[in-house]
């Protein structure tokens, strides 16, 4: 039944979703005036005209994932990827630094914004091969190392729509506290046979520590951590001797993940309520798979997401001494919650109320804390407020 299940999912889901664009390449270098000298390869697969290098794009707007690789792994292993989503309608940037043995976790988060936020001023700069053709939407995805790298790239850049972490790895900063800071929908793959980056040390805690209540980990039964991606000599290295070792082959796992991600993808990015429906359906329902959830994907949530102004919430004196007072225009906020750097929670869930009346909080120390805001419909909103003596 499971099977047969799944089987209509893909002929409908298919049906609803499929825009077989050929594949287009591109390598390009960039710059990111916020850090002089640094350069950025990037190698993009985009829908084309035309399957090949330097080919037109394809018309429309297309909404793109920039995808940060594992550690010492390029970009050439994530071929499934870009197989699969660029005929969809995405474009897809691999940042190709940080393969080196010492990466810096931190520069390579920054390289993933970059590219986005350059790919999204391309789009209306006169002349270029992608004026026009970049949607407003975006996701920053990433494998084991690139999986903790997203985090800190949305931490740092709230332009980008969702998180999708493959495998995704604690790294330096800290992946799992720049949670504390993402307020965007997040997906999470792990394998269950993961002994590279076990899950109970990397993706749960980040699961668990991600403020936005609409996220979601999805467990494979008996996947690995390299058969995320295609073949790597240094990954499959790395894992030699995991046991125990994985239990399905490479084909399902990625045929399972991509089950999860197109509907994932289709519906924050291109707004498809039927993708979120179908998503839903796949989690409960699919073999193989263990799911945590928080926040179903549904239409109402989706058309609801900007129906309110989160600039309606000021803390303020911040910095403040101790006491701290909230001015909220709007009625839909009703609670909120204080933690720590480190994600503990020091003040649970309290009414809005006693915060636009007045707190003090003079017995916390000194710091940066995070406020967090729950509205009438499970949406979670951060601030920053800073604690001084």
């Amino acid at each position: 039944m499971k099977f047969l299940l799944n089987l209509l999912f893909l002929l409908g889901f298919s049906a609803v979703i499929a825009q077989p664009f050929p594949v287009g390449h591109r390598q390009l270098s960039l710059t990111d005036p916020a850090r002089p000298g640094r350069t950025i390869g990037v190698e993009i697969y985009y829908p084309a005209t035309t399957a090949g290098d330097n080919v037109p794009v394809a018309a429309g707007q297309f909404p793109v994932l920039v995808f940060g690789h594992g550690f010492l792994m390029v970009w050439s292993s994530y071929q499934p990827y870009w197989e699969t989503l660029v005929p969809e309608g995405y474009v897809i940037a691999f940042p190709t630094t940080e393969g080196n043995f010492s990466p810096n976790h931190g520069a390579f988060g920054a390289d993933l914004a970059r590219v986005n936020q350059w790919l999204k001023t391309e789009n209306q700069s006169n002349g270029s091969i992608w004026e026009n053709h970049i949607a407003p939407t975006s996701a920053v995805m990433g494998h084991s190392m690139g999986g903790g790298a997203s985090f800190l790239a949305m931490a740092g850049d709230t332009s980008f729509t969702t998180l999708i972490g493959i495998a995704a790895a604690e790294t330096n900063p800290s992946a799992i506290q720049a949670g504390l800071q993402i307020s965007k929908p997040v997906l999470i793959l792990a394998g269950g046979n993961d002994c590279v980056t076990p899950i109970p040390q990397h993706q749960q805690p980040m699961y668990d520590t991600i403020s936005n209540l609409s996220k979601c980990l999805i467990t494979l039964t008996g996947g690995s951590h390299c058969q995320f991606a295609a073949s790597d000599f240094f990954c499959n290295t790395g894992e030699s001797t995991c046991q125990p070792p994985p239990s399905i082959t490479p084909a399902v796992q990625q045929n399972l993940s991509f089950q999860a991600i197109v509907p994932w993808l289709d519906f924050y990015l291109k707004g498809d309520c039927a993708a979120g429906t179908a998503f839903q359906q796949w989690v409960s329902t699919a073999s193989g798979i263990g799911v945590q959830q928080t926040g179903l994907l549904d239409c109402a949530t989706l058309s609801q997401a900007d129906a309110w102004d989160t600039n309606d919430l000021v803390l303020y004196p911040n910095p403040s001494s101790g006491m701290v007072s909230c001015s909220v225009l709007s009625e839909q906020f009703q609670a909120f919650e204080i933690y720590d750097p480190m994600g503990r929670v020091l003040i649970p869930l309290t009414t809005i109320r006693n915060l636009q009346q007045g707190m003090d909080l003079s017995t916390l120390t000194a710091g940066v804390y995070f406020v967090r805001f729950m509205d009438g419909r499970g949406g979670v909103f951060t601030r920053k407020l800073h604690l001084c003596k």
